[in-house]
């Protein structure tokens, strides 16, 4: 049903006038439906929680907040909040009054941040089905398909998938492959597929998806495929420094080429493609095995004999492209560059810069004077071929790209990433996208506020506070620091550098209150926010937060401490050993031990009282009663803990993340409640069950379930 409302949108925007006042939010509803089409289809209900995710975001006046202002300031031009007009926001706002006033109490899940790609920007579609990397994308000459192949040595899910490249409906699957698909291409005719997986290359018809011809290579992992322009030929290149041709029909091996005067076959071929004429195949490689090579090597492609070599890449070379007219040569590397190269002399024309990661793909477009390139800094880049200029940048994926394909029209993009998807990207885009306030590497952990007010994300190259509420970032820490941890007042955070140094800061606005410089491994704020307990290998020391001192130092520590925590009235410490496996109980004022709990411990936390203290290992659950340090009773299962630790007060949901989307369950019957299109890593919940954090790639997402049962 959605791919039918996908084409009523698409052909009413066909009819529609230009100078339509609505034209723009019928663009808008279309593109954002494109973006979760194959979700939608899935979970028809849904529709209403996609479309208010990416679309009310798209024009509403809190979205400023989320966003960098540009250089230029906010104008008409990049802040959609401020036009005239009618308003996709509102609308959106109108259908959630009819909905909620037409079914009582439905549940869906309500993001506080917006989408990763603003609507409205280069992103058009989203091709969701695979279950792991996607490793190449490839458009049908006639424009009508796109074909992608994913799956790596660890999943069992490899396939290669043929998509309509209008409606993006999923037309074949082709599964069951023993390992990742490395490389897909279409025939020049469009009607048969080639992949490359493991040590064969298979053909397939593309209608149909029927199996037509197996060609195995006798050693040697296939990583590219290639059809001659004539679609008569088929060319792979392999782990062991070889390239094999085939004849498509009979299956027939025609020629094989390698690099004659290398003793070894250490040279991976990770790229090729024929030349416009047919005549000739170019090759990037890199070395393996310890022998280091960073060619693009140019080939006789009826002889197999090596004309040129062209030296310049400090590292390997993953993707080569000949321009349309077959003059020039482009090649990517894992040194972040592109290099443009003369097919004739083998002189290097160019050098394009800009890409922060390895570039994995390179495409010329039809028309030979653009050229689009993939990178493992999860960006797809657009460049003048011709002066050499980046001409846009597409940011917003979650994973480092891995292939890129323009449509025979030169108007379209695909791309495919680590993620799992297949993006389409508008090829004539040139806006400056928004750039939304987010860190550039991946998120590895969020931590939630024990009020549930605040979240604070942690990333290579920053760590961030954000209101849990507005979704707005508070405060950016250094990115050097790991192990997060909000105070009990939740007021402040603390967090500790590789390089040995901690600190403890205001999360309200990022501002330094302590700095620790003596290498301490672990902190635990106290409820007020006054102490803090540091350890320091086989020594906790107690510090006062406003002047550094000293207060007391604890008694009885006979091994490194991976876990310190407060009771809830910061009269007691509690800390679980590494070595030992044991958890101590001190005094916080004095220092005195109290208690020495032994067993197997990984985690430790007081009763609301501090007369009990609760700990886990695995799915056990032990109570120990502090005074006489005896253990009281024994739980199994972490959610038995959990209800002893709040009084009996248990969240009743929870979410579970699969490869591409996040599942909001019952607790008790384990009954779905709503799903978000998204696989979300390091969550965290709060607000007993009600409100989730968590990471997909770079993007922070806050969720909260609106509807149903509170």
């Amino acid at each position: 049903m959605i791919f039918e409302l996908a084409k009523d949108f698409r052909d009413a925007l066909v009819i529609m006038p230009a100078e339509h006042e609505k034209r723009r939010v019928l663009v808008l509803l279309d593109e954002a439906i494109r973006r979760d089409i194959h979700f939608i289809d899935r979970d028809p209900t849904a529709l209403f929680q996609c479309m208010w995710n990416t679309c009310w975001w798209y024009d509403c006046p809190e979205a400023v907040a989320h966003y960098d202002e540009p250089d230029e300031g906010w104008m008409l031009s990049n802040a959609p909040w401020s036009r005239s007009g009618p308003k996709v926001c509102e609308l959106l706002e109108r259908w959630r009054a009819d909905r909620d006033a037409a079914v009582l109490g439905f549940p869906w899940l309500r993001s506080h941040r917006p989408p990763a790609v603003p609507l409205g920007s280069a992103l058009k579609a989203v091709l969701r089905g695979h279950e792991g990397p996607v490793s190449s994308v490839a458009f049908s000459p006639d424009g009508r398909l796109i074909a992608s192949g994913s799956g790596d040595a660890y999943t069992v899910h490899n396939s290669v998938r043929v998509w309509d490249a209008n409606s993006g409906r999923e037309k074949v699957c082709l599964s069951g492959f023993l390992h990742g698909v490395q490389c897909v291409a279409f025939s020049p005719d469009s009607q048969r597929i080639a992949s490359a997986s493991y040590n064969h290359v298979d053909l397939w018809n593309t209608e149909s998806g029927e199996h037509l011809v197996h060609l195995r290579a006798p050693r040697g992992t296939a990583y590219c495929v290639a059809f001659s322009p004539d679609g008569r030929r088929i060319a792979a290149g392999f782990g062991n420094e070889t390239i094999h041709i085939w004849d498509t029909e009979d299956g027939a091996l025609l020629v094989s080429m390698w690099q004659k005067e290398q003793q070894f076959r250490s040279e991976w071929i990770m790229s090729l493609a024929f030349s416009p004429d047919g005549k000739r195949i170019v090759s990037g490689s890199g070395g393996g095995f310890g022998f280091v090579s960073h060619a693009v090597r140019h080939w006789d492609a009826a002889t197999g004999v090596e004309l040129a070599s062209f030296r310049g890449h400090k590292a390997w070379v993953h993707t080569v492209s000949y321009s349309p007219d077959g003059c020039l040569i482009a090649s990517g590397s894992d040194d972040k560059t592109i290099r443009l190269w003369s097919a004739e002399s083998g002189a290097e024309v160019a050098c394009l810069r800009g890409h922060e990661g390895g570039v994995n793909s390179v495409a010329y477009a039809p028309d030979g004077q653009h050229i689009a390139s993939g990178s493992a800094d999860k960006t797809v880049r657009l460049w003048d071929a011709v002066r050499g200029e980046e001409r846009a940048c597409f940011r917003g994926l979650k994973g480092g790209v891995h292939s890129v394909a323009y449509a025979p029209d030169g108007r379209r993009i695909a791309s495919g990433s680590e993620d799992s998807m297949v993006l389409v990207w508008a090829a004539n885009a040139r806006e400056r996208p928004l750039t939304l306030f987010s860190p550039k590497s991946q998120i590895t952990s969020v931590t939630v506020s024990p009020d549930g007010q605040r979240v604070a994300s942690e990333s290579s190259d920053a760590n961030q506070v954000w209101d849990a509420k507005s979704g707005t970032r508070l405060a950016c820490l250094p990115g050097s620091l790991h192990s997060l941890r909000f105070s009990p007042d939740s007021r402040m955070i603390s967090g500790i550098s590789s390089d040995g140094i901690a600190a403890i800061y205001d999360a309200e606005n990022g501002n330094e209150l302590l700095r620790l410089s003596d290498c301490p491994n672990i902190l635990a704020l106290s409820p007020d926010g006054a102490q803090v307990a540091c350890g320091y290998g086989e020594t906790i020391r107690v510090l006062e937060v406003k002047s550094g001192k000293e207060l007391v130092r604890l008694s009885g520590s006979e091994h490194r401490f991976c876990r310190l925590v407060y009771s809830l009235d910061g009269r007691r410490i509690a800390g679980v050993g590494v070595l030992f496996r044991s958890t101590r109980v001190w005094d916080a004022e004095s220092g005195m031990q109290l208690a020495c709990l032994h067993g197997f411990m990984e985690s430790v936390a007081f009763s609301p009282n501090g007369r009990r203290v609760v700990t886990s290992y695995g799915n056990e659950v032990e109570v120990w009663d502090v005074d006489t340090g005896e253990r009281v009773a024994v739980l199994q299962g972490r959610r038995e803990a959990m209800a002893t630790l709040t009084g009996g007060c248990q969240p009743r949901r929870e979410a579970l993340s699969g490869w591409s989307e996040t599942v909001i369950k019952t607790l008790d019957t384990g009954t779905m409640i709503c799903q978000f299109p998204a696989a979300l890593g390091s969550m965290a919940s709060c607000l007993g069950g009600c409100r989730w954090v968590g990471a997909s790639g770079s993007h922070l997402h806050i969720l909260t379930l609106e509807g149903g049962e509170a």
